[in-house]
């Protein structure tokens, strides 16, 4: 019975993933719990604004509204929603992040 719920939930996550994820990512679409997310994130201490969330491995569509709205997200991978495993990166970027003129690029402080 696991495996048949785990089964659907990949295939409505999927189609849902591959319908809305260039939408999301160009800015044509909006993820319906964005909003909630920033309220969230508004609401949390200066000193401490970071909001731990979890998502399914295979529900993008949080990963690709982040990317949008240029929300730091750390996951262990690093390079956005097309990335590569690297905790070490991943490490130091949660601990020192420092954001670029550039708005499409984050980089780290050593």
């Amino acid at each position: 019975m696991i495996k048949r719920i785990i089964g659907l939930t990949f295939k409505l996550l999927g189609e849902l993933n591959k319908k809305y994820h260039r939408q999301i990512l160009s800015g044509e679409k909006t993820w319906t719990a964005l909003p909630l997310f920033k309220r969230l994130v508004n609401g949390l201490p200066e000193t401490d604004r970071i909001l731990h969330a979890a998502t399914t491995n295979y529900d993008l569509l949080a990963e690709y509204a982040f990317e949008r709205e240029q929300i730091p997200l750390y996951h262990g991978f690093c390079g956005g929603v097309y990335r590569r495993l690297d905790w070490k990166q991943a490490q130091q970027s949660m601990t020192y992040i420092e954001m670029e003129k550039n708005p499409r690029s984050k980089k780290s402080k050593k």
